[in-house]
């Protein structure tokens, strides 16, 4: 039992690894670490140099080259590394990574940057004076007033050091101290006045302004009698300009649980057939391989046998019973199907549904098979797919059956009435209508979420703080882990059974305790630490939106990585010292703390530096998107295929931000009193800065949509925890230095820095009153600017167009209706077969509603009438046709384009530009400023219509194979059911039996495309 109570109590003592206890952390360990670290970062920054440059690499290193639309794409990099390094330095951050990669990887950027510029003339300036100040005529080993210290490696440079004697010295850390305050504070106003004028710009720029997000504001907990057209549109109605639609949401979870069911059984049937044309293909390939020298008999082995004249009855469509199948399997050997020349039917996938009645018992482990019948899957997933298409179709045409889940999206007229209301009191109840949200992307909504009543969310709020607790209490075992490994030279002298471990060899020794505890705990807090807190912010706690969903994590997660990663560390070993030391010296303490205190600032320069350096290498090398990407990666079906070779890697904000936001605030706390936390502050930050750089200028995405760099403010907030910190432990210290008379020696600093400390307070609630309302508001002075703006920008575009389209009448007179054809822009509005009414709509600008009631009314019935029609247009499949000739017509640019960017190696180039997924990607039209306005109204008249009502069924897409299988396949699904879209266009197989894909799939349509730009 005491060797137990032994190792717990030294872990304890050193919480979380870190506290390396009096002696301080040697030379020995940190050389361990640094060394660690540096190959490790050596190692995957060499592989990174070597294998970018290769073809089938560019995917993951420069996908933003050339797999994003053509606003989006950036210049590839060099492939000297001296020059890809220049290059990367040379891109000026505004515009270029602003206007390519939006306002979220700007800010993320200008985060890295603004704690450069904090930390850079901290560690000029506080270095060269502090650490001679500590290290000269210190305490070291010395006997000082019948004291005998023991103050060794590291500890020689931090605050410990400085002799009673010397107390005086203290002054020095004070005024740098309060310096250091000044100039945090400083640059945190700077940086948001900065972000101030960013954020205006970016609302009022004309593509902005130009989004239904711009304008519509989202109001939940709407009470009964308002949550109508009517009641909203008296309510807001009065609003500059007015309303121009009302959405009112409704729960459709019966659809959405429907369409869940229809896109699984879409996914089996479409690997099922996947599978089975390949077992065709592997079967036709052997055949023809064995039969390669006789080839007549081989044709008339492979040759399909001639059909009767008369057919037998196609099963007619029913439910999907295993005796439907039957006669599904009895049709096709009938009729000579093509897959039956290749394969027995017992060769075809299968899968288990529950017999009648026993659908809750089928699910019981073990037993449930029991309760199970085995059926063909093509056969049953086809029937099910019909039925379920069917019913969403019949479901959706009356969405008003379903109830209403008191929100609604409101759209005005003008952005300054959607922001004038979000900043109004709605209504008399305490909790009625007080959650309004303004600039929300459609394709960023988590409609879920609308479901849930303000009862229902602070349920959730409780529930979700809950588990947050016991995350925090579950990962706080792992700390405990990693502060026995951190001191397992100490517990083989306490502890008997361990006294094995102190024959380790000492570099052996040094890497248990100073490498291994930082790497296992940065695995387990940035691994499942971030999913599962994830998981809480958007399941149980309900955001509405990916990106609140985001910034809620920025929160919980630094939180909690504050906790781990600084509070454990710092402050639990020194007083665990505390208590052990009362007990038998209540006279020691304070020196207990004033030692330990800055000795716990030991522990991260070992973690420090690995960060620095592995995260970065690992970051840089996209180490675990490349595992993903070329060894578990494997898809099947052509849907998967597009997806893996479209998809840009995401860096999510929420799990990054608080990292680098932690870091920050251990260096801001240790500025003055571990002086050489500084250089390791610079080393981290700039190695970050460099490589995320890097990466959102050319490999990944910061979100599915833009959230306006949102996060920023909330990380300089965060960073003011850092100050408090370093404030708080400095006034402790101040009263805790003794004098040669043990004495208190500096009252004066201390009290001097409790004053500092509420000042620090005062301006933090100064700043926010002042500056927060514009973090996310735009001001009522913004709106004739933005409108100015915005008929620039209109003129321009038109002057523009004119002039395009008279250089291209000289240059080619070709017909005009061939010329819209290949002008994206134009299609929507010259398909008169999609849209037969379209002479009679009249002008955008005759349909603008005011703020009377019959406008409204006007505006909502014309949208009910013509819903149908919207979205068999922005709904159907893009025209083959006018992207085959949209790439010729962006052949030449792109040749001259590759050619100048990169004349050293134009052959790549031209290979990646020459990808068909790059092609189908570069003719999207993505760029709301390019639609005609007739168009984009359109767009927005569904924009924020439920997704389960405004999307089309799922098509199901096959590749295509030499024997005629996936055609005869195709024909037969449709002949079954004319509910069931399938196609096989633009997939195959190739030599390896790999689906390949060339073409965007059946079902992809513009709207799906434009969605994020809304």
């Amino acid at each position: 039992m005491s060797g137990i109570a032994s190792i717990l109590n030294g872990t304890v003592n050193g919480a979380a690894g870190t506290a390396q206890g009096k002696a301080g952390t040697t030379i020995t360990t940190f050389s361990i670490s640094l060394a660690a670290g540096f190959i490790l970062f050596a190692t995957q920054f060499s592989i990174f140099l070597i294998i970018r440059n290769y073809l089938w690499a560019k995917r993951i290193y420069q996908p933003r080259s050339f797999l994003v639309p053509v606003k989006q794409r950036i210049k590839p990099p060099h492939n000297n590394p001296f020059k890809w390094l220049f290059t990367v330095f040379q891109i000026k951050e505004d515009p270029e990574v602003l206007g390519k990669a939006g306002m979220d990887a700007y800010f993320f950027l200008r985060f890295l940057s603004m704690c450069l510029k904090i930390f850079t003339p901290m560690a000029i300036i506080i270095v060269p004076i502090l650490i001679p100040l500590n290290v000269k005529q210190g305490k070291a080993t010395n006997t000082i007033a019948g004291v005998t210290y023991n103050i060794t490696g590291l500890d020689t440079l931090a605050w410990s050091n400085v002799s009673p004697a010397n107390s005086d010295r203290y002054w020095a850390h004070l005024i740098l101290s309060i310096g250091v305050v000044a100039w945090v504070c400083f640059m945190f106003h700077q940086e948001l006045i900065h972000y101030i004028t960013k954020r205006v710009e970016y609302i009022s720029s004309p593509g902005h302004l130009l989004k239904a997000s711009s304008t519509t504001v989202l109001i939940q907990d709407i009470p009964e009698n308002l949550c109508n057209e009517a009641a909203l549109e008296e309510l807001y109605g009065d609003f500059p300009g007015g309303i121009r639609r009302i959405w009112i949401n409704r729960d459709f979870t019966t659809i959405v649980n429907k369409d869940k069911l229809r896109k699984y059984y879409e996914n089996l049937l479409e690997n099922a057939e996947t599978d089975l044309l390949r077992k065709v293909a592997k079967r036709s390939r052997k055949a023809k391989s064995h039969q390669a020298g006789n080839s007549v008999q081989a044709s008339e082995q492979v040759a399909p046998e001639h059909q009767p004249e008369e057919h037998p009855a196609r099963p007619e469509m029913g439910p999907p019973t295993p005796e439907a199948c039957r006669r599904d399997l009895e049709y096709d050997l009938e009729t000579k199907a093509a897959w039956s020349r290749f394969l027995a039917p017992k060769n075809r996938a299968t899968m288990r549904i529950p017999k009648d009645g026993h659908t809750a018992a089928a699910k019981i482990p073990l037993i449930g098979r029991f309760y199970t019948t085995k059926i063909d899957t093509i056969y049953y997933c086809r029937r099910e797919l019909a039925r379920l298409n069917k019913e969403i179709e019949i479901d959706a045409q009356t969405p008003d059956a379903y109830p209403q889940n008191m929100s609604a999206f409101v759209q005005f007229n003008s952005q300054k009435a959607a922001h004038m209301a979000c900043q109004s009191v709605a209504d008399t109840a305490p909790r009625h209508m007080k959650r309004r949200l303004v600039e929300i992307s459609p394709g960023d909504i988590n409609w879920p979420s609308l479901n849930l009543s303000w009862r229902s969310r602070y349920i959730r709020l409780v529930g979700f703080l809950f588990l947050f607790a016991i995350l925090l209490f579950a990962f706080g075992l792992i700390s405990v882990f990693t502060g026995i490994l951190s001191r397992v030279s100490t517990l083989s002298g306490s502890t008997s059974w361990l006294k094995w471990i102190g024959s380790l060899p000492p570099w052996l020794l040094s890497f248990i305790q100073g490498t291994l505890p930082p790497v296992i705990q940065v695995i387990v807090l940035s691994g499942p630490l971030p999913i599962l807190i994830r998981l809480l912010t958007n399941r149980t706690r309900g955001a509405t939106t990916g990106q609140e969903g985001e910034r809620s994590l920025q929160l919980w997660y630094f939180i909690f990585l504050l906790v781990e990663l600084f509070i454990i560390p710092t402050v639990s070993s020194g007083l665990t010292s505390i208590v052990e030391e009362l007990i038998r010296t209540p006279t020691s303490v304070p020196n207990i703390l004033a030692t330990n205190l800055p000795t716990a600032a030991n522990y991260y320069f070992s973690f420090l530096i690995l960060q620095a350096l592995s995260l970065s290498a690992t970051s840089i090398l996209q180490t675990i998107r490349l595992f993903k990407f070329y060894v578990i990666g494997h898809v099947n079906t052509p849907d998967s295929v597009f997806e893996k070779l479209s998809w840009t890697n995401l860096t999510r904000i929420g799990s990054n931000v608080p990292w680098y936001t932690t870091f920050a605030v251990i260096g801001l706390v240790y500025s003055t009193i571990a002086p050489l936390m500084l250089l390791f502050m610079l080393i981290t930050f700039s190695l970050f800065w460099v490589v995320i750089k890097n990466n959102v200028l050319y490999c990944v995405r910061t979100g599915t949509v833009d959230g306006g760099g949102l996060f920023f403010p909330s990380a300089i907030n965060q960073l003011f925890t850092g100050l408090y910190f370093m404030e708080i432990c400095l006034i402790g210290l101040f009263f805790l230095v003794r004098d040669t008379q043990d004495k208190v020696a500096c009252a004066a600093q201390g009290i001097i820095m409790a004053v500092v400390f509420v000042l620090t307070i005062l301006y933090q609630i100064w700043l926010m009153n002042h500056l927060a309302p514009l973090f996310k508001y735009a001001p009522i002075r913004l709106e004739a600017e933005s409108k100015a703006l915005l008929s620039e920008d209109q003129e321009e575009r038109r002057t523009a167009s004119r002039e395009t389209h008279d250089s291209s009448k000289e240059i080619n007179p070709a017909p005009q209706d061939e010329e819209k054809d290949l002008d994206l822009t134009q299609n929507s509005s010259t398909d008169h077969n999609l849209e037969p009414n379209n002479q009679q709509r009249p002008p955008l600008w005759q349909r603008q509603s005011s703020n009377r009631s019959k406008d409204l009314q006007a505006q909502q019935r014309e949208d009910t009438k013509s819903a149908a029609r919207i979205l068999a247009r922005l709904n159907a499949p893009l025209n083959e046709a006018r992207l085959s000739h949209l790439e010729h017509k962006l052949a030449g640019p792109s040749a001259a384009l590759t050619n100048t960017l990169l004349p050293r190696r134009a052959d790549i180039e031209a290979q990646m530009l020459d990808d068909p997924i790059s092609k189908v990607i570069m003719q999207h039209n993505d760029e709301l400023e390019n639609l005609e306005p007739e168009d984009r109204d359109l767009l927005i008249s569904v924009a924020f219509m439920h997704p389960v009502l405004r999307e089309t069924s799922p098509c199901v897409w096959i590749p295509r194979d030499d024997e005629g299988v996936s055609d005869d396949e195709v024909r037969r699904t449709r002949e079954l059911s004319a509910d069931v879209v399938i196609d096989n266009r633009g997939a195959f197989f190739d030599r390896k039996l790999k689906v390949q894909v060339d073409k965007q799939p059946p079902d992809m349509s513009e709207f799906a495309l434009i969605m994020a730009e809304l």
